[in-house]
């Protein structure tokens, strides 16, 4: 039979075992509306203030949890296939090429369902739609789809390079650790050692997602510092705040909330004006790099697609 009728068939096949195995799918859903409730209501009903602008920036950094999770479910499933499909290589039933197609896009009509579940959980409940626009929030639902269906493909593409569960355990924490230390947001790039900075930095996904929705959330955000968010500043006599801090608020981000203040009275200094302040200034990223960022989570996803690919052919037999 052509490869064509083959593809479709398996394809056919496995969108029923999928379908038919309820504690798999059931239990992904139910992992992408509690991560969303629980970030939702943790960080309920964000304000525009600055110590509010850290907590979103977190926000989007905790949602890297929901591919990982997606990650490690899959591998159980993907070697349970991967044997039947062994056996049914070995019998010349069909090729190697529908099979590693098919489990790889069975998986995105579960994972879009799985990404807007967390989604709905969490974009309303957190506050992330204060400031922003409708093409704002489809564009962090775009990223968070994105960079999940990576997730997985990730997960069956080491699966596919290991011969079992456990090695593959073995492999993907080892892998998360270096997601987690060169995102760009819990040490930032200039803190970081040339080394690590000059490649590692530029070649881990997660730098590429955070960077897309952090600009993305942050960059339409006014701030307004909260009275606990301002640093208190003594000006000398017979000047005022905003004659005291013109000469460094020219070549540093933030501004002054009682400009005509004079003593005794202290200044008030709001680190951030703007949201684009913060990561600009602190992270060195770009707001207009929004649809790049997503291009490479996009390239990432097609890479880690054609890894599973090119694996379960090298590793369509099993060791002897």
């Amino acid at each position: 039979t052509s490869h064509l009728f083959q593809f479709w068939e398996v394809y056919k096949r496995m969108n029923l075992i999928w379908w038919r195995n309820p504690y798999y799918n059931t239990g992904r859903f139910f992992k992408g509306i509690f991560l969303g409730l629980l970030l939702g209501f943790s960080f309920w009903k964000l304000g525009s203030s600055s110590s509010d602008l850290r907590s979103r920036v977190f926000i989007m950094f905790q949602t890297l949890f929901m591919g990982i999770m997606l990650i490690f479910s899959s591998l159980p499933n993907f070697y349970v296939q991967r044997e039947y499909f062994r056996r049914d290589y070995a019998s010349k039933f069909y090729s190697w090429f529908p099979f590693a197609s098919s489990i790889v896009l069975v998986e995105i009509p579960y994972v879009f369902v799985i990404t807007s579940l967390c989604y709905l959980s969490l974009y309303w409940t957190a506050g992330l739609d204060f400031q922003n626009s409708i093409i704002s929030g489809f564009y962090l639902w775009l990223a968070m789809t994105f960079f999940t269906c990576y997730c997985v493909a990730l997960g069956q593409a080491v699966a596919s390079m290991c011969t079992h569960v456990l090695q593959a355990l073995i492999v993907l924490p080892m892998v998360m650790v270096f997601f987690y230390l060169f995102c760009g947001v819990l040490n930032p790039p200039d803190s970081l050692p040339y080394f690590w900075r000059s490649w590692m930095y530029q070649l881990v996904p997660t730098r590429w997602y955070l960077e897309g929705i952090v600009t993305n959330i942050l960059g339409d955000v006014t701030i307004t510092c909260s009275d606990e968010d301002l640093t208190r500043i003594l000006p000398p006599p017979g000047l005022t705040c905003g004659d005291y801090m013109a000469d460094f608020l020219v070549n540093n981000t933030g501004y002054i909330s009682n400009p005509e203040a004079v003593q005794p009275e202290l200044c008030g200094y709001c680190q951030y004006e703007e949201g684009a302040d913060y990561f600009e200034s602190f992270l060195g990223w770009n707001h207009d790099d929004l649809w790049r960022n997503l291009g490479l989570i996009v390239c990432y996803w097609f890479a880690a697609v054609l890894t599973a690919i090119v694996f379960t052919y090298i590793n369509r037999k099993g060791a002897r």
